[in-house]
Parts: structure tokens; sequence; C-alpha cells
């Protein structure tokens, strides 16, 4: 008699639950049995048919089960994992800062065009930009920006040329290679505490993120980056006075950075324990400053940035100055000695694993 194949979807799954071996052997045998084109003459292999595959089955689970705990347990270590999540939770975990695109540093000089000259302090627009050309011979954004105490950029004051300590007709000045860009966030009365605020932009340049408060009120303030979350006494935090007595009841609020293998981040934010958290905050919002580009691609030649600004002073009044870079600019814009996180899960592919060599 030619063999009958049934499609599984035909077949009710078995009873895993209420019965013992021995149930599920005999629900098995009588669905067989209930079979339409079942013929009683097979009865004799039934019960050794049906206990092989109830141990095959669970052969089957055990076997899945073993090796998915197995490899939950390799990826928390960094010699075995080899999942890129698992290597960046791993590093994120130990505070390690994962290197990120560096901006290209270009001193250009300035001089004012048509026998012009400054007669006082040369504010330039704040975020102003130019077209560079890169050593592969494509246009890369300059801005004009200053670069803090901390090290990060000042997006809040315009770069001054001061003539006091300048010619008033040739003069240098530093810019940065990248964009500046804003992100707002609405916390909206339900983000206060232990949330988490995803960027998705790519090649954010590293040590660039700035957080602010309210920005542009009269609470404007920023919340401070910090490495880890430390564990404040509430006796000593609480409750606040003044104006962020409803806002910041724990204390101004910290966050911290962590970086994906695309460059883009997540922004955590922590309790009132650690980290401080929110109070109300109905019809608030958070701004998130940032740069992009930078990287190897951001350095120039020796006049690759050559350009002219019309820049207004006041009083119905211009200065056309022309800005050109006498030297190669691009200092620092690589960091060859520090494996960054795309080379090392570069190294991470297949079940190669890791050696302590990666991360030196």
């Amino acid at each position: 008699m030619p063999a009958t194949l049934k499609r599984l979807s035909d077949i009710k799954a078995p009873n895993l639950v209420d019965f013992d071996r021995i149930g599920m052997m005999d629900e098995m045998i009588d669905r067989i049995k209930s079979d339409p084109e079942w013929n009683s003459n097979w009865d004799g292999e039934l019960w050794q048919n049906s206990s092989f595959m109830i141990m095959n089955f669970f052969t089957f689970l055990y076997e899945k089960g073993f090796n998915y705990f197995n490899k939950a347990i390799k990826e928390n270590f960094l010699m075995e994992g080899i999942d890129e999540n698992s290597i960046l939770n791993i590093i994120f975990q130990r505070g390690i800062s994962l290197v990120q695109n560096r901006h290209s540093k270009v001193t250009a000089t300035g001089i004012v065009q048509n026998d012009d000259f400054l007669t006082e302090d040369l504010v330039i627009p704040l975020l102003q930009s130019i077209n560079a050309t890169d050593l592969n011979g494509q246009t890369v954004p300059f801005e004009f920006i200053k670069m803090a105490s901390d090290g990060k950029p000042d997006y809040l004051n315009p770069v001054v040329v001061d003539i006091a300590n300048s010619n008033r007709q040739v003069f240098n000045v530093d810019l940065y290679s990248g964009i500046s860009r804003e992100i707002e966030f609405e916390l909206g009365g339900v983000s206060t505490a232990g949330f988490f605020i995803d960027i998705d932009i790519q090649d954010i340049i590293e040590n660039s993120i700035r957080i602010y408060y309210e920005f542009g009120s009269v609470k404007q303030i920023e919340l401070p980056e910090i490495s880890s979350f430390v564990r404040k006494n509430l006796e000593l935090v609480g409750p606040q006075v003044g104006i962020y007595a409803k806002d910041f009841p724990y204390g101004i609020p910290s966050w911290i950075a962590k970086f994906n293998g695309d460059g883009s981040v997540r922004i955590f934010f922590g309790t009132k324990e650690f980290g401080g958290t929110f109070g109300d905050t109905a019809g608030k919002k958070l701004t998130i400053k940032l740069r992009t580009g930078g990287g190897e691609l951001s350095n120039i030649i020796r006049r690759g940035l050559d350009s002219v600004l019309v820049i207004d002073i006041g009083g119905n009044e211009t200065k056309t100055i022309a800005f050109v870079n006498e030297s190669d600019g691009g200092g620092g814009a690589d960091r060859e000695d520090i494996l960054t996180i795309r080379e090392f899960a570069a190294l991470r592919t297949g079940r190669e694993k890791a050696i302590v060599q990666d991360l030196d």
C-alpha cells in the first residue's frame, strides 16, 4: 500500500502540558487510529513509533534549549561573544567609550577685501559654514565654531575676532569640519525617569553632544553628561528650591551616551536615586545639539578652503572677507592608535573569537 503523507497543518498538536509521557503516547495513538485512512493491521508498531517520536521530540527541544543557553552565556563574555550587540553592551558596561569620528581643525587666514579693514570686533554669524575640498577632491563643510573649556563645541556663542589681539586687515580663525544639528524631544508629562532616547543619526562626532532642558526659555539649563550613574543620598539632595523645584526634585538629571556600531547613539537617563530625574514634565522638552561628519575625509590640503563671505556688522554695513588655509588642515581627525567598534566588530565574524590585543 502506498504511504500517505499528511501536511503538518492537518495534524493537531499533541497535548504536552496535561499528560505524562505515557499519556502523550496514548493520545497520539488515538489520533492515528481516528484517521479514516488508518488500517487496524498496523497496530503492532504504534506503541514503538510513538515512543520514538516522543523521545526524538524532547531530544530536539533539549538540544535547542541547551544551545540557546550556552550561546546566551557566551555572549556575556568579551572573549567568547560573537553578536555585535553583545560586544557593544559589554564594552558599554565596562565604561569604555567607543571611538567615534573626530573633526578636522583648520586655521584659516581671513583677509578683509576692497582695501577695507576692521573697525570693531568681527562677530561671525553663529555656526556659519563654508565648504572646502578634501584629499579626494570632494566637498566637505567647515564651521566657524568655538570649543569650550570642557572640550565640547560651544553652540551658544559665535566666533568673535578681537581686533585688540589681531591685525585689522589680516587675521587667523579656527574652523572645524562637520555640521551642527539640533533635535527636540518632547518629555510630554510621561518621560520622567529611567528612559532613553535613540538618535538614529550616524557618524556623530566624538564629544559633541550637549543636551539642554527648556532651551530658549528662562529655565534653559544644560544637563551634564556622566560616565556612570552614582547613587544619590536623597536626604541631602532634595527637596529642591527656586525655579527648578518642580522640574528637578532630586537634582539636575544627568545622562550617559551609548554609541552603536553605525555611529548612532542611545541617550540614557537615570532615576531619582541614580543620576537624578525629572519632576513635572508636562509641556517640557529637551533640545539635543550635536555635530556630524568628520573622519579622515575631512582632512584638507593647502588652500583646500578658499571662500569669500559677506558679513553683516550692523548699522547697514558689511565686510567682505576672504578665508583661505595656507597650510594643511585636519590635525587629529583620525585616531589610528585605537581600534574602532567597526574594526572590532569586523574581527568577530563567524565563530571567530576576540583576543586581548583587539582592545589594545
